[in-house]
């Protein structure tokens, strides 16, 4: 059994989170459970299928096509809250639909991308991608954001000379930094220690050395366009290939949900494709509970989950 701390205010115990793939950089582990529990009273599990999607409980079968797939990052997968409370289990449940959710914590539009491609006969009708603002900068990095002292080395955009895009597989040597970060984190305390004056201390102590690499490339608007250009027409053509079509939702900072809209997204969004912008939805809906999580966390909370999900369904209804 691993147990590993991710941070200094999250436990995690059964199976690792994810495992070290060579196209990808990272991926669920089929079939596995893992608990996290955070320092701030939250606690749920992740149970896997045999293609490493999230399901509601461990005996849950492999499905071989499904109406929704989902993929993305963590406010996708559902970090923080159970399979039950995240918004692609909800959507697919208001819909009557059957649904796999691939999303995988820290991913951009490449990762996903490439896992949607690596399971593009799953998908009978629909593929959903749920797009945040942080992954146009995930997809120009080669390193992932982690809590690692090594790099995490993923699949990025990089440019030609003649600034054209193209798909950089993760670097040589990402096996060997995935065995070091996995070291490391076996030999971090399994368990909360001293009051909160001390993880405080330890997070500041640690976080330039979790930092992995260097930050990505200076945001550039014209790049941020430019690499969505690439990747979406190749997400909504995988989809095609199961027989669906994809529908891109917008979820934005949900402290802040009248942010606009990225330009770099609405410029790519690819013929046939479907734009769901859950930013109104969000403004319209009474604060009467918070949409995020405790403790300083951005991931939607439940009812986080239920606004987008509700602003998903009617968006695919129509």
């Amino acid at each position: 059994m691993w147990q590993a701390r991710a941070n200094w205010e999250i436990d995690s115990s059964g199976a690792p989170l994810t495992v070290f793939d060579p196209a990808i950089g990272f991926v669920s582990p089929p079939g596995a459970t893992t608990v996290r529990r955070h320092l701030h009273g939250v606690e749920y599990s992740y149970h896997r299928d045999a293609r490493g999607a999230r399901v509601g409980s461990p005996d849950a079968s492999r499905p071989v096509r499904v109406d929704l797939v989902f993929v993305g990052g963590s406010f996708t997968l559902g970090r923080g809250v159970e399979h039950e409370e995240s918004f692609p289990a909800l959507a697919a449940r208001d819909l009557g639909l059957s649904a796999a959710n691939l999303g995988i914590g820290a991913y951009g539009t490449v990762q996903s991308l490439l896992l949607l491609e690596r399971n593009a006969d799953l998908a009978r009708s629909v593929v959903v991608y749920g797009f945040i603002e942080p992954h146009l900068r995930r997809n120009l990095s080669a390193c992932a954001p982690s809590y690692s002292p090594h790099c995490v080395h993923v699949p990025y955009v990089d440019f030609d000379d003649d600034g054209r895009p193209f798909l950089c597989p993760p670097s040589p040597g990402a096996a060997a930094d995935w065995a070091r970060n996995e070291r490391f984190h076996a030999a971090l305390p399994a368990h909360p220690i001293g009051p909160a004056s001390l993880r405080a201390g330890l997070d500041l102590l640690l976080r330039p050395l979790r930092s992995g690499a260097p930050p990505g490339p200076p945001r550039d608007a014209r790049r941020d366009e430019a690499s969505m250009r690439l990747l979406l027409p190749r997400m909504s053509e995988a989809a095609a290939r199961g027989g669906g079509r994809l529908v891109v939702v917008y979820i934005p900072d949900l402290r802040d949900p009248g942010r606009p809209l990225p330009p770099a997204l609405a410029a790519a969004l690819p013929p046939g494709a479907t734009l769901v912008d859950v930013s109104a939805w969000l403004r319209a809906r009474p604060a009467s509970e918070p949409l995020v999580l405790p403790g300083g966390d951005d991931h939607p909370s439940p009812a986080g989950h239920r606004a987008i999900a509700a602003a998903l369904a009617a968006g695919l209804r129509r």
